[in-house]
């Protein structure tokens, strides 16, 4: 497995964006956009629990994260939710809605995050608090499940009563349970171990 590639999986990532693309282009036909809506996300962070990795400690491992998720997260937030807005009007003279540095504001310290690239910030939460879960799991393995179904219930409560916690956590929450099966089918089970080839992940 290490120093190979899974191409099915990679199949997968692939389908993950074209279902984004068909979404933001067709999502309004509801035939089309509820499955989508239903499919394509919880798919995304599956993939994402099944490449889980600690590393040396959770130092190394915020880390990488901050330099992988955060930062990329933040360069796009500013690009989209500052700079461009000012680009359109100043080079194209066209005003975007809500620019100005009421973007930056909200982008700073309001409770949600918007924009295209919103995932990456709940990607990010969701592999800090799944850390917490897995040192915990380490010790008492069989509260990680448990564990994981109460986090992903809250978090489809909140949302089911239309109640946004802080920077997207409610989001967070409910989709721990497919990144954690993603983690628990990629180590638990054989049905990553075929059908590789090429290069490192």
């Amino acid at each position: 497995m290490v120093g190979s590639r899974i191409e099915y999986i990679d199949l997968a990532k692939g389908f993950c964006i074209c279902f984004v693309v068909m979404f933001h282009i067709m999502g309004t036909i509801p035939v089309i956009g509820t499955p989508i809506t239903s499919f394509r996300m919880p798919l995304y962070f599956f993939l994402s629990g099944v490449f889980f990795k600690s590393y040396e400690n959770f130092g190394g491992f915020l880390k990488r994260k901050i330099n992988k998720l955060l930062i990329p997260y933040i360069f796009f937030q500013v690009i989209l939710g500052y700079l461009y807005p000012y680009i359109m009007f100043y080079v194209f003279g066209r005003e975007c809605p809500n620019s100005h540095f009421s973007n930056m504001w909200f982008f700073l310290v309001c409770k949600g995050v918007g924009g295209p690239v919103w995932f990456l910030w709940c990607l990010f939460v969701m592999n800090i608090i799944f850390y917490l879960v897995y040192m915990i799991g380490k010790r008492y393995s069989h509260f990680s499940p448990i564990f994981i179904l109460l986090l992903g219930s809250i978090g489809f409560l909140f949302g089911y009563y239309g109640i946004s916690l802080p920077r997207n956590i409610d989001s967070a929450l409910t989709a721990m349970p497919f990144f954690y099966i993603g983690y628990v089918l990629f180590r638990q089970t054989n049905m990553f171990q075929t059908n590789t080839t090429g290069i490192s992940i």
